[in-house]
């Protein structure tokens, strides 16, 4: 039990906080659920039969099946998976392999034991039911039943149960489990085998890497695939998952691959050019307010007054700097956007800098500076930090702003006016997305989605990939506000 002075501590998690004022309650409460657990007669009913049938149908594997039964069983799950097989074989190997492994009987064996391949488990049953009560029998053959598949986790109690959203089979379950409640959270999505019996169920095989919320879009997919490619109307049932039982842990295996070594990404500005941070430099051969007059109109007309306000003078009216932010109308990447800033142009005397992101771009502006200011500028140099380099950089800063810090919601560095400039920007952001196409709803509208089953189905899903994320989003007024985005699509909140 943790004393009064443990709790009077810093919380080991870093917040910065005192233990007893940030997770002791958490830990009290999952010291208290796995009491429950463990004191639960039908869980441990369930565990302990799952525990000497796993072990017992292991030991007759080599006799039954062949001494390299493992080998060919692994070489059948793994798929060609990079994921450590230490990460596998415990977690989510060994319960396929007893209950749902269909070994191809050796060619050495005679024509009468080569019938159809079943479950090791089965065959276990049929040699040594004597031997097994009847629950042992009833848990053997449910779980050889049970097909892996995918579920969503809606809710978490600590060591207690998952509440679990079968995006396959179109079920809803509550599993007694104590481990996986301490890394999952609710938004993750999870491969692996429920069993149910005499009212309570657990998870008999998961997958080792949890998904992000965002995959629930392509295992739809998937379902709306399979029930297309079966000429399935009424949804997918249990023997059919069971049949497509190695298409499935492919695309798992694959997706894991994914989260555990994920590809960089690929940077793009709003038109989606590849990035590439350009800089050129001019010689500047005219004086600085011919320039100026020249270059004004690659900003839009409304925003010229500005950047003429802000420029410096002489003390004789001359023009010594001014700075140009050459836009154009409408934003590809974000509708609600009336403008897209396309780069910065800065004018002193002699000099013209110009800054832009992508070789597109750079073309463009030197073919308008060509055609503006011919005979009265010369090309200087062109300086490039490559997309690498900015990720590379980016990272580096963000691991030395971590180091030594306490960890907080925002970052108190941040200007008021800039935060004041972002919740503006990020409402009109939000009133836009309502009536925005979106690829995750298969190209509909939020609005339009909200009408159909299917269309709230993955609206749902993305709301809580919103709700997932916003947890790891530090500054505040990127957060959008779920539960006023539900209200407005007539969800419940």
């Amino acid at each position: 039990m943790t004393n009064q002075a443990e709790r009077g501590q810093p919380c080991p998690c870093g917040s910065g906080r005192k233990y007893k004022n940030c997770c002791y309650r958490r830990d009290a409460e999952a010291a208290g659920g796995r009491a429950q657990l463990f004191s639960d007669p039908e869980w441990l009913l369930m565990r302990k039969t799952e525990g000497k049938i796993v072990e017992a149908v292991a030991q007759s594997l080599k006799s039954r099946f062949g001494e390299d039964a493992v080998d060919r069983a692994w070489d059948q799950f793994a798929a060609g998976s990079t994921i450590e097989k230490k990460q596998l074989f415990e977690s989510i190997f060994i319960p396929w392999l007893v209950f749902n492994w269909r070994p191809a009987p050796p060619k050495r064996w005679p024509a009468p034991r080569r019938q159809e391949a079943e479950p090791p488990a089965l065959a276990f049953l049929s040699e040594h039911g004597s031997q097994l009560d009847e629950y042992q029998k009833s848990f053997i053959r449910v779980t050889c039943g049970e097909p892996f598949t995918f579920f969503l986790v809606t809710a978490v109690e600590p060591s207690r149960s998952l509440s679990l959203r079968d995006l396959l089979l179109e079920r809803e379950v509550t599993v007694k489990e104590r481990q996986a409640t301490e890394t999952l959270k609710r938004g993750n999505v999870i491969y692996g085998r429920c069993v149910s019996l005499a009212g309570s169920s657990i998870l008999l095989g998961m997958g080792p890497v949890p998904l992000p919320p965002d995959a629930q879009g392509w295992i739809l997919d998937l379902r709306d695939h399979l029930r297309k490619a079966a000429g399935i109307k009424n949804g997918l049932d249990s023997a059919y998952l069971s049949f497509e039982d190695d298409f499935l842990r492919s695309r798992y295996l694959e997706a894991a691959d994914r989260v555990l070594n994920p590809a960089p990404p690929v940077l793009q500005n709003t038109d989606g050019d590849p990035l590439v941070m350009i800089q050129l430099k001019y010689e500047l051969l005219c004086p600085p307010e011919q320039a100026l007059e020249r270059l004004k109109s690659l900003a839009l007309p409304e925003y010229q007054e500005e950047f003429l306000n802000d420029a410096d003078f002489d003390g004789s009216g001359r023009l010594v700097q001014a700075s140009i932010t050459w836009q154009k109308r409408g934003n590809r990447l974000h509708p609600e956007w009336d403008n897209t800033s396309l780069g910065k142009i800065d004018i002193r005397r002699g000099v013209l800098e110009l800054e832009v992101n992508s070789e597109k771009r750079a073309k463009k502006i030197q073919q308008e500076i060509q055609n503006r200011l011919a005979g009265q500028c010369k090309f200087v140099s062109e300086e490039r930090q490559s997309a690498d380099a900015l990720l590379h950089a980016q990272e580096a800063s963000g691991k030395s702003a971590k180091r030594g810090r306490p960890r907080h919601d925002e970052d108190e560095a941040v200007p008021p006016e800039f935060r004041a400039a972002l919740r503006e920007q990020m409402k009109a952001h939000w009133d836009a997305w309502f009536d925005i196409p979106i690829a995750a709803l298969k190209g509909q509208t939020p609005r339009a989605a909200a009408r159909t089953p299917e269309g709230r189905e993955r609206l749902e899903a993305l709301l809580m990939e919103f709700e997932y994320r916003n947890e790891s989003t530090v500054q505040l007024e990127l957060r959008p506000d779920v539960a006023m985005l539900r209200r407005k699509l007539g969800l419940p909140v």
